[in-house]
């Protein structure tokens, strides 16, 4: 979705950044550590067109469609145009922190 210039995406209603770890463990995702399980709904604002093309050239949405094929998967996959949609602002830390030596004792 960024790809086809999103101004904001969203998984579970939680605003994604460029920084923000998904983390997949099975059938659920962490977000910031905190564990979303399915359904999920990814959410894209921007223009619909754009965003269903770059969806449907995915390669990696590909693998994804080839699981949802198989009906003994339990796996869903539906892209739609919602009338509206709302991004809430990020809520997590926006300063990136490193590691750092600790002084000699």
């Amino acid at each position: 979705m960024w790809r086809a210039g999103a101004e904001a995406v969203t998984i579970r209603g939680q605003r994604l950044i460029s920084t923000t770890g998904i983390k997949c463990d099975g059938t659920w995702v962490s977000l910031r550590g905190v564990p979303y399980y399915p359904p999920y709904e990814i959410v894209g604002i921007g223009l619909p067109a754009l965003m269903l093309d770059s969806l449907d050239g995915d390669s990696y949405l590909d693998i994804y469609r080839e699981a949802v094929a198989d009906p003994r998967g339990g796996v869903t996959y539906a892209a739609e145009v919602l009338p509206h949609a709302v991004a809430p602002g990020y809520e997590g830390l926006l300063d990136l922190t490193y590691a750092t030596p600790m002084p000699d004792a």
